[in-house]
């Protein structure tokens, strides 16, 4: 698949998320995301759209690198397309846009305006 069309898809879910046709739902990630590895995954987000059911998440992996004889974290930003028992169908990472896509859910899942707002105005 494309890069490019992956990209226009993620820009299109942002878009839509900001104006609030798309609402997503936050969830622990489910077991098969994170038995038998060193990843953390804290949640992820899920929609569906226009039938089609979406999951959205950052993963973190230790990795060791070789040259510098240390290990360090690296976050990956994964697109999920899952069926409607949460099974993966198919999955992307790392696509243009995919970061700022899950601060936008994070924001309007967590209704962090309405926080902010709270506190200001006490």
């Amino acid at each position: 698949m494309s890069a490019s069309k992956l990209s226009r898809l993620v820009v299109k879910l942002d878009r839509e998320t900001t104006n609030e046709h798309v609402s997503w739902a936050a969830k622990p990630p489910p077991a098969d995301l994170t038995r038998a590895t060193d990843d953390v995954i804290k949640q992820v987000c899920e929609t569906r759209y226009n039938d089609v059911w979406i999951r959205v998440f950052e993963k973190r992996t230790r990795t060791f690198d070789e040259d510098d004889e240390k290990f360090y974290w690296r976050s990956d930003f994964v697109l999920q397309f899952i069926d409607g028992e949460g099974n993966v169908e198919w999955e992307e990472s790392n696509i243009t846009g995919l970061r700022e896509l899950l601060e936008t859910i994070t924001y309007k899942t967590h209704k962090i305006s309405k926080k902010i707002d709270a506190i200001l105005a006490a």
